[in-house]
């Protein structure tokens, strides 16, 4: 939605923000990942939930091939819970024989 307002814009002061606004987004679904990969369970919620909601920008738009590929995106995401839990039991059990992973050196 950003790229065709940057685009239908005569100015080229559109498409830099434009980009702008790509990257920032682009940013928040890095910083989302990255806060899942660390256990955030509230974080991989977030960056599915404001996808699905692009990818419901994309099926008013009729932009078929790109909701297709949110879909395909959204079910691996999906499979990150299991890992998750996984990632939670695997922390626990470390803990309860005295390793904390959490723990900074020093």
């Amino acid at each position: 939605m950003v790229d065709y307002l940057a685009a239908k814009s005569s100015e080229g002061q559109g498409r830099i923000f434009g980009l702008i606004i790509t990257v920032i987004a682009a940013a928040f679904f890095w910083g989302m990942g990255h806060l899942t990969k660390k256990g955030q369970m509230w974080a991989l919620i977030l960056g599915m939930a404001l996808y699905v909601a692009d990818g419901a920008i994309l099926v008013l738009g009729q932009d078929w091939l790109s909701v297709a590929f949110h879909v395909y995106a959204l079910f691996m995401l999906s499979r990150a819970f299991a890992a998750l839990k996984e990632f939670e039991a695997a922390q626990q059990a470390a803990e309860a024989s005295g390793v904390f992973l959490n723990q900074s050196i020093g």
